[in-house]
């Protein structure tokens, strides 16, 4: 299944994703091996240009250069890197899987009654305002507010 030339690469790859802990499930998709926490972080796709496509789920940060957009590359999935060699494999990029990594076990760890993932997304929608006296767990829009969200 793998490119020629990707089996070393997959290697330290998957040798150094499995230093971040134990509790890593590689879990075979349709078309690549999915990298879960309790959640999915990451994926490998051997590309058929002989490079592994390493897709990351980093919301919060900007593409680059090196780390670029995932859009028209697989929708689940915020961020792409292209490995060409084990090379690529640096501390930057054990930093960006690490990242992912952690984030995958804060989304899914529950806060009674919702799911801290789903208070992370209220909280972004809601506008807070200090001037404004609180309403139990979040502030919500209301006339004395100068900048209300946009629903």
């Amino acid at each position: 299944m793998l490119a020629c030339g990707t089996g070393e690469r997959m290697d330290v790859l998957l040798n150094a994703i499995q230093a971040f802990g134990d509790d890593i499930e590689l879990a075979p998709k349709k078309g690549y091996p999915s990298l879960r926490r309790r959640k999915q972080f990451a994926m490998i796709q051997p590309s058929a240009a002989g490079r592994i496509d390493l897709g990351l789920i980093l919301r919060d940060v900007p593409p680059d250069a090196r780390l670029e957009s995932a859009k028209g590359f697989n929708a689940l999935f915020t961020h792409r890197a292209r490995l060409s060699s084990t090379a690529d494999i640096d501390p930057q990029l054990t930093a960006w899987l690490q990242r992912a990594y952690d984030y995958a076990c804060r989304a899914t760890m529950s806060t009674a009654p919702y799911g801290r993932d789903i208070a992370e997304r209220v909280t972004r929608r809601l506008h807070l305002h200090a001037e404004c006296p609180p309403m139990g767990a979040f502030a919500v829009k209301r006339a004395c507010c100068p900048d209300p969200v946009t629903w």
